[in-house]
């Protein structure tokens, strides 16, 4: 077991081995997730810019970079897919060969460990949300090749429906609230359709295969403000609708392709935005989420989890490592202890919502969309799991490489 102490503005974890040296996490929440992004973005872009195919880019300051719920936006982020994006090939055509987008993969090696990282609660599953024929289609019961694949989705789909049931915790203050000052009103539009939903006891549109239940009269008549309030907001004309610049970094999700359905995994169209997804392990006894200014620091004891990132990549060897899930590793090794997984399960790529993985299995930029049960709400990411799997990131062997530690006051800066 580690320690984890949790401060204010970082977590530091402290290895109990004799000569170990302290390992930092350099983390920002809201505001200070913006201040990070904002101070960090530049550097960022021109190491990547000077970054060499196949060698591991560092840290860019302490060992990794966290944004909890950053209320930044988006172009912050994408500033950086962008410059990783120019140096690669992303699908074959007449002119690229299908070799040359496999070699891309190689541009940060396998030992590449995450060096900054954006968690926020998202709203629901899929991103994107649900087009009118997804229904018929995850309704059907034939034998097929996506069998299985629609029965995950039912699952998971079951599960966004229980939140919403129970009254879903996600990250309005950044999905709907700062979108409305930057004068993009459509988030706060499905805010106000939810609010209606909630009331007249269905489900929101596009979030659910539920059939609504019959409509009743008295509550149509008591929503109808509401509704034509959202209708108003999703359309009033010259409104900001440049989503990069009004979207938070946690929540622009690339936009699925117009063909396809969700078992599908079809290059998008604009690959830039969320790039993973963070699941809780329902594990017994799990924390609720507390309120940042009620929870002294805590001390966590979190077991080890070496190896795990190199193992998940692994097991999705026949996709070249794309879609990697810690919820399935490779075998570990008997003869080295302390092969377990991450305390919280991490996912590349947006599965089973129709849209191919828009970053390489080894990128060190993660955009994570976070679940209920992994990060409530905006300040809901007081867990002892998710506290854990961060601290698992940089004081775990999770790829066979040292944990390295940058300093922008130091010649070690990238």
């Amino acid at each position: 077991m580690r320690r984890a102490d949790i401060a204010a503005g970082a977590i530091e974890g402290t290895l109990s081995a004799p000569g170990a040296h302290n390992r930092l996490i350099v983390a920002g929440h809201s505001l200070g997730g913006n201040m990070l992004a904002t101070g960090l973005k530049d550097d960022v872009v021109k190491a990547v810019r000077r970054h060499r195919f196949g060698e591991t880019l560092p840290p860019v300051l302490g060992n990794l970079v966290v944004l909890i719920n950053p209320a930044s936006e988006a172009s912050k982020w994408t500033a950086i897919q962008r410059e990783v994006w120019t140096h690669l090939a992303e699908y074959p055509d007449v002119h690229t060969p299908a070799s040359e987008v496999a070699r891309g993969d190689g541009y940060f090696p396998p030992e590449q460990r995450p060096v900054m990282m954006s968690v926020t609660a998202a709203l629901a599953f899929p991103a994107g949300g649900l087009r009118p024929g997804d229904c018929a289609w995850i309704g059907l019961n034939a034998d097929d090749s996506f069998a299985a694949a629609r029965g995950r989705i039912r699952g998971r789909l079951a599960a966004t429906d229980r939140m919403f049931d129970a009254g879903v915790d996600y990250d309005w203050a950044t999905h709907d609230l700062f979108p409305t000052f930057k004068f993009d009103f459509r988030p706060a539009a499905g805010y106000l359709d939810r609010a209606a939903a909630r009331f007249e006891g269905r489900l929101p549109r596009g979030e659910s295969c539920t059939p609504p239940p019959p409509a009743g009269l008295a509550a149509g008549l008591m929503t109808l403000p509401l509704r034509t309030l959202s209708l108003l907001a999703a359309t009033f004309p010259f409104q900001n609708t440049l989503r990069e610049e009004s979207h938070t970094i946690g929540n622009l999700d690339p936009p699925r392709p117009a063909a396809g359905v969700l078992a599908d995994a079809q290059p998008s169209a604009a690959p830039f935005g969320t790039t993973h997804e963070l699941l809780g392990l329902d594990a017994p006894g799990l924390e609720r989420h507390h309120p940042y200014a009620s929870l002294a620091d805590a001390r966590i004891d979190c077991p080890r989890s070496d190896h795990w990132l190199t193992r998940a990549r692994l097991a999705r060897a026949d996709r070249r490592g794309a879609f990697w899930d810690s919820g399935d590793l490779a075998p570990a090794d008997p003869a080295r202890p302390g092969e377990g997984g991450p305390a919280a399960r991490f996912q590349h790529g947006l599965q089973l919502t129709g849209i191919a993985p828009i970053t390489r299995p080894n990128d060190p930029f993660w955009n994570v969309r976070a679940f209920d049960n992994a990060l409530s709400r905006h300040d809901g990411y007081r867990l002892s799991s998710f506290i854990c799997a961060l601290n698992q990131l940089v004081m775990d062997d999770i790829t066979g490489a040292p944990a390295a530690m940058s300093d922008h006051r130091s010649g070690s800066a990238p």
